[in-house]
C-alpha cells in the first residue's frame, strides 16, 4: 500500500515469479500526484521475460498495466580474496518522482561488502530522468521536489559520518549549494538506501539537523532547522524533542517526523506542535508517507 500525494490510497497487486515465501516481492512505491502511476523495486522477474535477478524498477499505470522501467546489468570485480565491490550502481532499489511525473529519479546502490574502502567511496547513484532532456547522472542518491525543480542528494558516506556534507541542486539551472549538518533520516543495516520522499519542499527548503547521531543512530541532537534556498540561511525550528526520519510538505509549510515519543508534526508558519502518535518507536523506524500538501499521513 501507499499514499499518492493527491491523497488517493493505491493498491497494487504484481504478478512476478520467483517469490520464495521470506522474498518481499516489491518495496518502496512511489506514486504520482493523482496515484495514476506507481514506480517499485523488485529483484524479482515478470513472467516470461529475460529480466535480470537483482533489483530493478517497474512502473504501473492503469493504461499499460506493469511493465520494466529500467534495469542495469552487474558489474561486480573482485578486488581481494573473499571481497567484492561493483563498478556500477546496478542495485536500484527505489524511486523519487515529481508529483506529475514528469521528472523521475532513479536510484542505485554499488556492492562493496569488505573494507575500509567502502566506508570512503561514494556507494549511491542517481540518475535524473526529465522529459525533453537527456539523463543526468549524479553521485549520492536524489530526493525530488513535489515540482520536479529540486534534488536533494545524499551520500553513502553518511553513514560512516553523519555530518557529512550535502548538496541540494537546482535541475532548472545546475546551480548547487553545499550545507553541513546532520540528515534526520538513517539507514537500516544493511546500509541500502530506504523510501526517502518529501526530503526538499517546492521552495528548495530542506530540513536539517546542526548535531550529531549517537552511535546507535536513534536520535537528532542539539536542534533542527531549515534551510532556505538559494541563501542557505538557517531558520531554527524549536521542537520540544530531538526529531528523526522528517518529511517537509511541498510548500515548506509543514514537517512531519518521529521524535521519542511518537509521531509528531509542526506547523512552521504558527510555530505550534501537534502530538500525532504516542508510542516509544524503535529502530529500524517504521516508515509513514505524506501528501504533498501533508495534511494525510499514513
Amino acid at each position: 500500500m501507499c499514499i499518492s500525494p493527491g491523497m488517493r490510497i493505491c493498491l497494487l497487486g504484481i504478478c512476478l515469479v520467483g517469490l520464495s515465501q521470506a522474498e518481499t516481492a516489491f518495496q518502496n512505491l512511489t506514486p504520482n500526484y493523482d496515484g495514476s502511476a506507481v514506480w517499485f523495486s523488485s529483484r524479482l522477474r515478470m513472467k516470461g521475460a529475460d529480466q535480470y535477478a537483482h533489483p530493478k524498477i517497474f512502473r504501473w499505470d492503469e493504461t499499460k498495466g506493469i511493465q520494466l522501467y529500467e534495469q542495469k546489468a552487474a558489474s561486480i570485480t573482485t578486488e581481494i580474496v573473499g571481497g567484492w565491490r561493483s563498478e556500477t550502481a546496478y542495485n536500484l532499489f527505489w524511486i523519487s518522482a515529481s508529483a506529475d511525473g514528469a521528472t523521475v529519479a532513479v536510484n542505485g546502490l554499488q556492492d562493496c561488502n569488505f573494507g575500509s574502502v567502502c566506508a570512503v567511496r561514494e556507494n549511491f547513484k542517481s540518475e535524473i530522468h526529465r522529459s525533453g532532456t537527456g539523463a543526468l547522472n549524479l553521485d549520492e542518491s536524489a530526493s525530488l521536489s513535489p515540482n520536479g525543480r529540486f534534488a536533494y542528494l545524499t551520500s553513502s558516506l553518511n553513514l560512516a559520518n553523519p555530518t557529512n556534507r550535502r548538496r541540494l541542486r537546482d535541475l532548472q539551472t545546475g546551480q548547487e549549494i553545499l550545507f553541513d549538518g546532520a540528515p534526520t533520516r538513517a539507514f537500516d543495516s544493511a546500509q541500502t538506501p530506504r523510501l526517502y520522499r518529501h526530503q526538499v519542499a517546492n521552495n528548495g527548503s530542506v530540513v536539517a539537523g546542526v548535531g550529531s547521531f549517537p552511535p546507535s543512530g536513534a536520535y537528532l541532537q542539539y536542534g533542527v532547522y531549515l534551510r532556505s534556498w538559494p541563501s542557505g540561511e538557517l531558520r531554527p525550528i524549536p521542537t520540544r524533542l530531538p526529531i528523526f526520519e522528517a518529511m517537509i510538505n511541498d510548500s515548506g509549510t509543514r514537517l512531519v517526523y518521529w521524535h521519542p515519543e511518537g509521531l509528531g508534526m509542526y506547523d512552521i508558519p504558527a510555530a505550534r506542535e501537534t502530538s500525532l502518535l504516542s508510542i516509544t518507536p524503535r529502530f529500524p523506524y517504521p516508515q509513514f508517507d505524506i501528501s504533498n500538501d501533508g495534511a494525510v499521513i499514513a
